[in-house]
């Protein structure tokens, strides 16, 4: 999903795709101009200029301070309010329930900031929902191999009372005692091990 700036189109943010917007993101602001990203990373340019060394040491050190807002050149200004280009396309790359939360920022640096915040908080939380999820899948795997230990130690038993002629279970049992009942046991297990042997594979890469 995509959003256009005088022509050039804006990667836009969501829950799913937060580390390819970073890059996706930087690259963009770096192509259109270098000091886009001295924004997002150092701040809003501030002009300066030295201060007056009225009443200093001849050897005194010449200090920087910030220009007042009626000493600004064109240059000054120009400069100043690419922090606002910056922030415009951050705002433009966010979707609308994103775009809420970082509606008060001022600067471009505190918008940035804010969304890789907000995105590390919901990977971390995907990331625990997985995790929560592959523990989930392992249990009932567990199970299952359990379920097929005992389906195989059964299917050993009948196979061995149908060949010796015995047919009969006591009644505590509830296993099958012929030989159509024992090819269902072989099919379940085939199907419990070959679900378990995809897990191993999808766990392992």
């Amino acid at each position: 999903m995509v959003k256009k700036d005088a022509g050039v189109k804006i990667p836009v943010l969501d829950k799913d795709n937060y580390f390819h917007w970073k890059v996706k993101m930087h690259l963009h602001l770096m192509s259109m101009d270098e000091r886009y990203v001295d924004c997002i990373e150092k701040g809003p340019h501030v002009p300066m200029k030295f201060a007056s060394r009225v009443g200093l040491p001849y050897d005194a050190e010449d200090v920087e301070i910030p220009k007042p807002v009626s000493e600004w050149t064109v240059e000054d200004v120009a400069e100043v309010h690419k922090d606002k280009r910056t922030m415009n396309i951050l705002f433009n790359g966010l979707e609308q329930e994103m775009f809420d939360n970082v509606i008060n920022c001022t600067t471009a640096k505190e918008t940035y900031e804010l969304e890789m915040e907000q995105d590390e908080e919901i990977e971390k939380v995907q990331k625990k929902g997985g995790s929560i999820a592959l523990g989930a899948s392992v249990n009932q795997l567990e199970d299952d191999n359990e379920e097929a230990a005992r389906a195989i130690t059964s299917r050993a038993s009948c196979r061995s009372d149908v060949s010796k002629g015995k047919g009969k279970m006591t009644e505590e049992e509830e296993e099958p005692a012929n030989l159509d009942d024992l090819d269902e046991i072989d099919e379940h297990i085939a199907f419990l091990s070959r679900k378990f042997s995809k897990f191993k594979f999808k766990r392992n890469s």
